[in-house]
């Protein structure tokens, strides 16, 4: 068999994909020397046998990117995590120390000067 057929068989059947070839070899019943029409755009066709073993060969096709597409979306996320930060940066920014919420529960007592003991409590003297 020429190398060059092969290839094309090859080519033609990676562009169709393991999963679709498989599914037109057991849609259609055959003998290993009987040719696979249908798969590449015209004669010579690949027998049963060749398109068996290649997909036996495949590598499964899952999910792949190129790599200037990775390099997009890796930009893409550098990108919004700079916006998030910088955004972050002008509504909270550290204006100093913050005090914490109202919880709603009593307030803590204040601290207060300690008075000579007998001394009448603070306010007292105000009627």
């Amino acid at each position: 068999m020429d190398r060059q057929i092969e290839q094309r068989w090859r080519d033609a059947l990676q562009a169709r994909g393991k999963d679709r070839v498989q599914a037109e070899l057991e849609l259609r019943p055959g003998s290993p020397e009987d040719l696979v029409y249908g798969v590449t755009d015209g004669p010579p066709h690949p027998t049963r046998a060749f398109c068996d073993a290649w997909v036996r060969g495949a590598p499964p096709r899952g999910f792949g990117l190129s790599g200037n597409t990775a390099a997009l979306v890796g930009f893409s996320l550098l990108a919004a995590a700079c916006i998030a930060g910088a955004v972050g940066g002008l509504t909270g920014g550290s204006a100093g120390p913050q005090r914490p919420a109202f919880s709603g529960g009593p307030a803590p007592p204040r601290a207060q000067a300690s008075a000579p003991a007998g001394a009448p409590p603070p306010g007292a003297d105000r009627f």
